[in-house]
């Protein structure tokens, strides 16, 4: 009944192969809008499951998708505290699909010796789970791991019965890993746009799956991320400058608008351009417009009885403290936008404040499969110990007072930090790198977001704050472990 399952040697043949190698308001809307029908055709006994991610979304773009505010929003639960403990690809992929974060996976970055694909143990996801222990047929289609590719097609990682995957950040002119093939060269045509193909092979997969076992989806479109060795994202072609008049956001957190005085040196360091950043974010919010049509296509097919999680793996940030990338421990780049429909099940039209984040994903989706997570390999470490639970049933009232922020990056000037972010709204992040003396080891950040939302004041020398100060830090100290690499606590 699989097909495509990958072999014994996976490792092995991994090994090889890595050693190979609002335009206005009213044009907005005319977005099609895609009802899906009441009725599909039978549905298994276990829900089939669909998980639709982005690349580099925030969580406050959703105005621009109309189809996922009717589909999703309207018929199912929004989580209005999602968020990444690390803000970047690679981990928050590897955690997604573990259940684990970059201090158990060991996927910190995006590139070796501590990130992307090079890193990530993918023996055991949920989707060898799923498949492994509760009979679904799996595919994957989209981005996976940045170096997942490097010039080799032919690894398929295990538990997916159909991989069809790119690189991060190809719109044209590229590859497909195809079930452990090469594809052809799909060029630069409109058909040829990858979120057009992705969506192609997700509905193909979808329509044609046989109806004697339920499925798991995996949806990766590459948007709205930057386009690959270029400054801005690439829309469908549909979507090309429908956003050109579109102003400028300026929130007070703006790069010009904040001194940052009294944040980190690599913040005050950072330059950006004004234009660059407004053009970036149209042509963000442009793409955006193309994905929420596409996932207005796949929910049109969706059989009844289907879970549906949609999320982006990481926010990104617009000039926020002058910072106009992702990685910084600020709101605007570990929010994520993270919607559930299940009928019948979830809530519709609700919304859930709890603190929700990438690690509950895969213990989430065992659970709707009946699937107790503690008993597979995702809750028991290499010797068959039950491992300490990291992510939450969000299917259930289970909830969190915190979570941990961790971060190493070899690529970012952002230098290795921990932190905390809790439910009432306070955050703490401390710089430290062990590899260099730099301007930042030791520095402390402390913000009541809460009633300092756009985290304008650090409160690290405030009096009145000593309290919150001591105990965030020692709580930090206690639950970031093991650190980051290079990161040292003093002794």
């Amino acid at each position: 009944m699989a097909r495509g399952v990958a072999p014994a040697h996976d490792a092995i043949m991994k090994k090889l192969h890595l050693a190979g190698a609002l335009l206005l308001f009213c044009a907005f809307c005319a977005a099609t809008i895609v009802l899906v029908p009441t009725t599909a055709r039978p549905a298994p006994s276990s829900p089939n499951i669909v998980v639709i991610m982005t690349d580099d979304q925030r969580w406050d773009t959703l105005s621009r998708m109309p189809n996922v505010q009717h589909l999703l929003q309207q018929q199912g639960t929004t989580y209005t505290n999602g968020f990444v403990p690390n803000s970047l690809c690679c981990p928050s992929r590897a955690t997604t699909l573990t259940g684990l974060n970059a201090r158990t996976t060991g996927v910190y970055s995006n590139t070796p010796p501590f990130g992307g694909f090079a890193s990530f143990k993918d023996q055991t996801t949920i989707a060898t789970v799923l498949r492994g222990q509760a009979g679904y047929r799996t595919m994957f289609v989209g981005k996976y791991l940045n170096g997942y590719l490097g010039g080799r097609y032919g690894y398929v990682p295990p538990g997916w019965d159909r991989w069809f995957s790119i690189a991060g950040g190809r719109y044209y002119s590229y590859y497909a890993a195809d079930n452990g093939r090469k594809s052809p060269l799909y060029g630069t045509g409109p058909e040829a746009y990858s979120g057009r193909v992705l969506t192609t092979k997700a509905i193909d997969y979808v329509t044609t799956a046989p109806t004697t076992s339920p499925f798991f989806l995996f949806y990766a479109p590459v948007a709205p991320h930057a386009a690959q060795n270029q400054a801005y994202a690439i829309p469908d072609p549909r979507d090309v400058g429908v956003l050109e008049t579109l102003p400028g956001a300026r929130p007070p957190s703006y790069g010009f608008k904040d001194s940052v005085a009294d944040m980190p040196a690599y913040i005050q360091a950072n330059g950006w351009n004004v234009n660059g950043v407004d053009r970036f974010r149209r042509r963000q919010l442009e793409s955006v417009i193309g994905v929420d049509r596409n996932i207005g296509e796949l929910m049109a097919v969706l059989p009844a009885n289907t879970l549906v999680i949609f999320m982006s793996d990481n926010g990104f940030m617009w000039a926020e403290h002058k910072w106009h990338y992702k990685s910084a421990p600020y709101e605007e780049s570990i929010r994520i936008p993270l919607v559930v429909r299940w009928d019948g099940v979830v809530a519709a039209g609700a919304t859930d404040a709890r603190l929700a984040l990438n690690v509950d994903i895969a213990p989430t989706i065992a659970t709707a499969a009946g699937i107790d997570v503690s008993t597979t390999p995702l809750g028991l470490d290499r010797n068959g110990v039950p491992r300490l639970t990291e992510g939450l049933n969000l299917l259930g009232a289970s909830t969190r007072s915190s979570f941990v922020l961790e971060h190493y990056e070899n690529q970012s000037k952002v230098p290795p930090y921990c932190g905390i972010r809790t439910e009432d709204g306070w955050m703490y992040t401390r710089y430290w790198d062990g590899r260099t003396t730099i301007a930042d080891n030791g520095f402390e950040e402390l913000y009541h977001v809460a009633v300092d939302p756009y985290q304008l004041t650090n409160l690290v020398t405030d009096p009145s704050s000593a309290n919150t100060l001591s105990t965030l830090r020692a709580l930090t100290r206690e639950r970031c472990s093991p650190a980051p690499p290079y990161y040292v606590w003093p002794t």
